[in-house]
């Protein structure tokens, strides 16, 4: 890697970190045996909600596009995806924030509850291996030249 994708990767990492954080509190505050309250929760979700958004934002912007116009094809093509999956689950969060923005959730907890602990754990798996993809995606090729002054410095 260089410069540039380790500092991509760095700010990934930051941007990942502070939404593992508040999705680590927000499992306390829906384990099985918690008792819901609706303030915390209800900051939780917006907090989440205010880091996601800049999270998406980052990515899109400074990592995704850039790779789809002017990366090779096959990183192209799964920035591509990546970007559609990021869409798809920030559509479903988003739908889930505009659900709950106005329910009561000690009234509908039983059903609340286990619908955001599974949508939580989605946003975490996503994130895990969008991590890995990003990775991937930023790795540059090594020259074949490059690779046979490796394995004469191996040899040495």
């Amino acid at each position: 890697m260089n410069l540039h994708s380790d500092n991509l990767l760095h700010r990934l990492d930051e941007h990942q970190a502070k939404a593992f954080d508040i999705i680590k509190r927000g499992d306390v505050l829906l384990a099985v045996n918690a008792i819901p309250d609706q303030g915390l929760l209800s900051a939780a979700r917006w907090e989440l909600t205010r880091v996601l958004g800049a999270y998406q934002a980052f990515k899109h912007h400074e990592l995704f596009d850039p790779i789809i116009r002017n990366g090779p094809p096959d990183k192209a093509r799964l920035a591509e995806q990546m970007k559609a999956e990021c869409i798809a689950i920030g559509e479903d969060y988003r739908g889930h924030v505009a659900r709950c923005a106005g329910i009561d959730i000690v009234a509908h907890w039983d059903s609340y509850r286990p619908a955001v602990v599974k949508l939580l754990a989605r946003i975490k798996a996503h994130m895990t291996r969008e991590r890995w993809v990003a990775a991937s995606l930023l790795i540059t090729p090594v020259r074949a030249g490059a690779l046979g002054e490796l394995r004469g410095v191996v040899r040495a």
